[in-house]
């Protein structure tokens, strides 16, 4: 089966530790949630990251730079119905979710390749290259800038997501062929 989006969400917190996000609709059963979480802060933790189906979130990469707070998490095999992720942190800052649902992923072992980077543009990002292994895939580049990201603009193949904020840019790629 080939990969495919289903839907997305996002909230921005403000002076909270601890933020819920909802899917609107329901997920279904077998499919595989992206949680894109940044904090605004580089030195606070995420202490959790549960969900209310009780769905195992892995943690695929992160990265605390420039004020900011990173992290992507994953989680497959979806149980499946209604959904609230909640991400809790060490202390009170701006907890920033992003949660996006894919068809066809495989239920196990499905990360492929992980890369991070930081910079410094309000508009623009590097997150380096990577050369997926496994075909029928998607690729996420997701952009925390220190400003606004709603200048951001997607990259030729790929599709934008909705982003919590000005200062967040997410968007995808899914393939068909390694890359």
């Amino acid at each position: 089966m080939a990969v495919a989006f289903v839907k997305d969400d996002a909230v921005v917190g403000l002076s909270v530790s601890s933020q819920d996000l909802a899917f609107t609709n329901n997920t279904v059963a077998g499919n595989a949630m992206l949680v894109c979480i940044a904090l605004g802060s580089a030195t606070i933790t995420i202490t959790g990251v549960t969900d209310t189906q009780g769905n195992t979130i892995t943690s695929a990469v992160s990265s605390a730079a420039q004020s900011v707070t990173a992290n992507i998490r994953y989680a497959l095999n979806l149980i499946g119905g209604a959904n609230t992720v909640t991400v809790t942190t060490s202390a009170t800052t701006t907890i920033s979710i992003t949660l996006i649902e894919y068809s066809g992923v495989a239920t196990s072992a499905a990360l492929d390749q992980t890369n991070s980077a930081n910079g410094t543009a309000a508009t623009s990002g590097n997150h380096g290259s990577i050369t997926t292994t496994a075909a029928n895939g998607v690729i996420v580049s997701w952009l925390r800038t220190g400003g606004n990201a709603n200048g951001c603009t997607g990259t030729t193949g790929w599709v934008s997501r909705q982003s919590p904020g000005g200062a967040i840019y997410v968007q995808d790629k899914i393939t068909t062929a390694t890359e």
